[in-house]
């Protein structure tokens, strides 16, 4: 029994060396393997016992027992029962392999493993959204369907006529690659698409990073307080002084020029009977040019190992002068842009209001909505040119973004931002309303708006002394010129 048990974990080592899964065997006694396998970015880890009976492998079968410290307890448990159950398909059989192998293909094919908990949450969340559905939302059905294979994770939410569809493609390096984020829908516009999608794509990215979730929803694309002004150079400021880190590097370089120098005056090939000539063997040429070789590679290793810690010290910086707690460990980042998504954008958007006209932010039709956007013009005209109330007319009940992120009609962020006080707060958040087709500069808005009332006063004077009604046009029409009515005796070619 002991010859077997031996033969058999021998095999079990030689099959882990030539398989490629990243497992490491801690112990083997007469009738006891421990085991410790890692997922792919050795984030997720588990600790297979395996004890053998007496009987076995003709009566009894293998016991497998799991234990993972990253894992939750009932991922646990359901591993645990598939290698069992892998264990128990071959009575009569060696049984270590079958449940070591198991074990190893799920943690490596099953890329949603290290997000697994995540998953649940996002479950949980979305059951309390459908049982808290009433007639006057009756709305929010939300489905969720995962493949573990390719790392899927879809996402299809429906509020009234409104529907999002988010697909996430979970990698094997999760987390500390984000995972991809893609929107689709038939009834919002590509814009609000475009422009959700590239928030989520930041919050996933800065929880990579190593950022909090709640601070990498708050710093996100478009969650600030407005455009941020260039600070002035100081040019009288004096000159920073050297680190002690710098003259350390620079002493290392200059050490390694010298050597360099040195080395390539060994290989360097010298006319005989020159003033430097001085006679060296081929072999000597030839280790000095090999350990030029060696000396170079190491010292481009040092410098991209520099390159990469200045840069990670930089984004330290960044992040704690924003107030913004930074680590090295990456964050899971699917729950937090799962749920941003849902709450702030599929199920809000359709039942929100302007905070300024309490009236609906959207449409009820989502064709509406195409036309209100079909009919907007660019953003790069609005800016150079600003039109009359009856060219802005079609795009009054657009809905428009500003920077902290809250939603408002068109027309009135317009009557907001462009009559006193213009310092206009956002109803929502209390913080000043911006928006990158209005100028941020106060001084600015009060000359245009000073100059349309300057207009406004010369054109009732002209009215005035014409004798004209405040309703009365002054542009002459077509209809209005005796030359151009069909009834009037003119002849055309005068």
């Amino acid at each position: 029994m002991a010859d077997m048990h031996d033969r058999e974990f021998r095999e079990l080592r030689e099959w882990i060396e030539s398989s490629g899964y990243d497992i490491v065997v801690e112990a083997t006694v007469a009738d006891f393997v421990k085991l410790k396998i890692f997922a792919n970015t050795r984030l997720v880890q588990c600790t297979l016992n395996i004890s053998l009976p007496q009987g076995y492998p003709d009566t009894e079968d293998a016991v497998c027992t799991l234990s993972s410290d990253c894992l939750k307890p009932k991922l646990v448990t359901r591993l645990g029962k598939l290698c069992q159950s892998a264990a128990k398909a071959r009575s009569g059989k060696p049984q270590l392999r079958c449940a070591v192998e198991a074990l190893a293909l799920e943690l490596k094919q099953n890329l949603l493993i290290p997000c697994m908990h995540d998953i649940r949450l996002l479950a949980k969340h979305l059951g309390n959204i459908n049982s808290e559905a009433t007639k006057e939302t009756k709305c929010h059905r939300l489905k969720m369907t995962t493949d573990g294979t390719s790392g899927k994770i879809t996402l299809h939410a429906t509020c009234r006529k409104y529907d999002l569809r988010i697909r996430f493609v979970v990698g094997p390096k999760y987390p500390f690659e984000p995972p991809s984020v893609e929107l689709q829908s038939k009834t919002f516009h590509s814009s609000m698409l475009h422009r959700y999608e590239n928030i989520a794509r930041d919050i996933a990215r800065r929880c990579a990073s190593g950022i909090k979730t709640e601070d990498a929803v708050r710093s996100a694309i478009g969650q600030g307080e407005g455009p941020r002004r260039r600070k002035k150079k100081n040019d009288g400021a004096a000159a920073e002084a050297i680190a002690s880190s710098d003259i350390h590097k620079i002493k290392n370089d200059m050490k390694f020029l010298k050597k360099a120098t040195d080395l390539r005056k060994v290989d360097r090939t010298q006319k005989q009977g020159s003033k430097h000539y001085k006679k060296v063997e081929t072999a000597t040429r030839r280790a000095a040019r090999k350990e030029l070789r060696k000396l170079t590679r190491a010292e481009v290793a040092i410098e991209q190992r520099l390159a990469e810690t200045a840069k990670r010290e930089k984004e330290l910086a960044d992040a704690l002068s924003r107030g913004v707690d930074l680590d090295d460990m990456p964050k899971h980042s699917l729950l937090a842009v799962s749920r941003y998504l849902i709450d702030s954008f599929a199920l809000f958007l359709p039942v929100a209001k302007c905070g300024l006209c309490k009236n609906k932010l959207l449409p009820r039709d989502p064709a509406d909505l195409t036309k209100l956007f079909a009919s907007s013009p660019s953003s790069l005209s609005r800016r150079n040119k600003r039109g009359t109330s009856k060219e802005r007319e079609p795009n009054a009940k657009k809905p428009e973004r500003i920077y902290c992120g809250h939603w408002f009609h068109y027309a009135c962020i317009d009557k907001a931002l462009t009559s006193p006080p213009f310092k206009v707060p956002c109803p929502t958040c209390g913080k000043r309303l911006f928006h990158r087709d209005w100028p941020s500069d106060v001084k600015k808005l009060e000359r245009r708006w000073a100059n349309e009332q300057a207009k406004k006063r010369e054109m009732g004077e002209i009215s005035s002394l014409l004798g004209l009604d405040d309703d009365d046009d002054l542009v002459r029409t077509p209809a209005d010129d005796p030359i151009s009515r069909s009834d009037a005796g003119y002849d055309p070619m005068f």
